[in-house]
């Protein structure tokens, strides 16, 4: 019941990690935006690229490393 109160705000952003699921995704995400009348800024699509081999960088923003807006 906590969801169906909070839609949409109760949802942050859209994302998927690998190419299996990336149609399915896309077609979520827009469906999701129009039904409710959002924009991709208000719910962006991500894209998770990091994995246990191919750990983020010494960059200083470690925790945004692994992830794209790809809306």
């Amino acid at each position: 019941m906590y969801w169906d109160r909070h839609l949409p705000m109760a949802i942050e952003a859209f994302w998927y990690a690998g190419a299996d699921s990336v149609e399915h995704i896309r077609g979520t995400h827009a469906a999701f935006l129009q039904y409710y009348g959002l924009t991709p800024e208000e719910t962006p699509l991500l894209e998770y690229s990091c994995s246990q081999s191919s750990p983020p960088s010494d960059r200083e923003d470690k925790a945004h490393a692994c992830w794209t807006d790809v809306s």
